[in-house]
């Protein structure tokens, strides 16, 4: 997958490392993740969670948020990571 082009704001940007934690956690796949956080009470739909799995969302709920922090058992700094020019976005192949 090619890197996207810079944010508007400019060429940092803040990306989501859903993928690797849900393999650390042995998610296989979305549908997965979607059927734990439905069950967690996660007001999500399956198109939404595809977005944050592939950091193409331009916004993330609170809710949401703090569902993925508890079912991942992470903190946000392990959730969140700053994507430089040139880098691939985590759990990306290139």
């Amino acid at each position: 997958m090619q890197n996207p082009a810079p944010h508007k704001y400019g060429a940092r940007r803040i990306a989501l490392n859903v993928r690797v934690k849900m393999a650390e956690k042995g998610f296989r796949n979305a549908a997965s993740l979607h059927r734990a956080l439905i069950a967690m009470g996660c007001d999500i739909s399956h198109r939404q969670l595809l977005r944050i799995i592939d950091n193409s969302g331009d916004s993330l709920s609170k809710d949401v948020l703090d569902a993925l922090l508890n079912l991942f058992d992470c903190s946000p700094a392990e959730l969140f990571t700053e994507v430089l020019p040139g880098q691939s976005e985590p759990g990306q192949d290139n």
